[in-house]
């Protein structure tokens, strides 16, 4: 992940989530111990298993260069939490900074 961009985060689950009954749904970005980006289920575009959230500018903007972040997403469905597990990517720099 470059900062500064806007990408699309994708998903990919071995299940329908269109089929869960989703009643919140979180995509956690750790980085150096703390919650740097979050998204909820508002920001999410759920097509059968695949989720997809798209981080702006000021999303990635927050993320620490040169350094890697944890991914996570949890989901509720009635009484039952499910939690995916932690990916890690590192993140690259910008040469000009701000958003454009």
């Amino acid at each position: 992940m470059i900062r500064g961009t806007t990408p699309a985060t994708r998903l990919i689950f071995k299940i329908d989530l269109e089929q869960l009954g989703i009643t919140s749904f979180y995509i956690t970005f750790k980085q150096d111990g703390a919650v740097a980006v979050e998204k909820e289920l508002k920001d999410i575009q759920i097509d059968k298993n695949i989720a997809t959230i798209k981080l702006t500018q000021e999303d990635t903007l927050k993320l620490k260069a040169d350094s890697v972040i944890e991914v996570q997403a949890r989901i509720k469905c009635g009484d039952e939490v499910y939690a995916t597990k932690t990916k890690k990517t590192t993140i690259d720099d910008i040469l000009k900074e701000g958003v454009i």
